[in-house]
């Protein structure tokens, strides 16, 4: 009887998910390791690649700067999911100390992501496309010169929605470049928490369009709790606001702080 109890409180009890830790270090000589921290992965790609579907695997970047073509995420590369109470994990060993400067491209495919301590800093958009991602301590820098681009996209047109279930947390996003720093758009259930955003100009104002700190446009169920977005020192063109809506529901604990000289 005892038996049959104890096998009945391990099929109703939660499973705790134990997943693989998986190493990558820009500084390796090459490719060919078998992802151990003894002998890890040298690109991104080839650490994530290595991530399975099962969910619950950590893959940790040594410090340094991550600039090849295997270090970029794009559309194209189908990145291996997690699955509800088990996420796949990308982190920095020690955040803030990993900076990627490829593109970053997030496939509507995604889901079930966490990425933790990382900075990107490129002049490409950094685009975040899927379904239940997170965004902890994370850096966000530049952004394209020209065009109606931004520095961080959340949500694309190229479905409805974009993107749903996506929580960015004590992240920022600054440099120059972008129209926009941060731009929500067709997209759902999207909590911006503690997030700091600094329009540092960059960016070729066409005489018409605004420019903007956080915009949120065709979008609904949009939160930004106790965000700021800071005035840069530099010049920046007429037309540029700090929150800028449309359409969406926006918590209210938002802040615009002007800089003092």
């Amino acid at each position: 009887m005892k038996f049959l109890t104890l096998i009945l409180l391990l099929c109703l009890s939660p499973q705790t998910v134990f997943g693989k830790d998986i190493y990558v270090d820009s500084m390796a000589a090459n490719d060919t390791g078998k992802g151990t921290k003894a002998s890890p992965k040298k690109f991104l790609i080839s650490g994530l690649a290595m991530m399975s579907t099962s969910g619950g695997d950590t893959v940790t970047l040594a410090a340094g700067s991550y600039s090849a073509v295997g270090d970029a995420i794009t559309r194209i590369v189908q990145l291996p999911n997690g699955k509800p109470g088990a996420y796949n994990v990308i982190k920095a060993a020690v955040d803030g100390s990993v900076t990627l400067t490829r593109e970053f491209s997030l496939p509507l495919t995604s889901g079930y992501l966490q990425f933790e301590g990382l900075k990107w800093d490129s002049a490409y958009t950094k685009a975040v496309a899927g379904h239940h991602l997170r965004f902890l301590r994370c850096a966000f820098k530049g952004g394209p010169a020209i065009g109606n681009v931004a520095t961080l996209v959340i949500g694309t047109n190229d479905q409805t929605p974009g993107a749903q279930h996506i929580l960015f947390e004590d992240s920022w996003v600054y440099g120059p470049g972008g129209r926009y720093k941060i731009l929500v758009y067709n997209a759902e259930f999207v909590v911006l928490r503690r997030v700091v955003a600094r329009h540092d100009a960059g960016w070729t104002y066409d005489g018409r369009n605004p420019q903007g700190g956080i915009t949120i446009y065709n979008a609904k169920d949009v939160y930004l709790q106790n965000s700021l977005v800071i005035d840069s020192d530099r010049t920046i063109p007429v037309g540029a606001l700090a929150f800028i809506s449309s359409r969406t529901m926006i918590g209210r604990s938002c802040r615009c702080i002007r800089a003092r000289a």
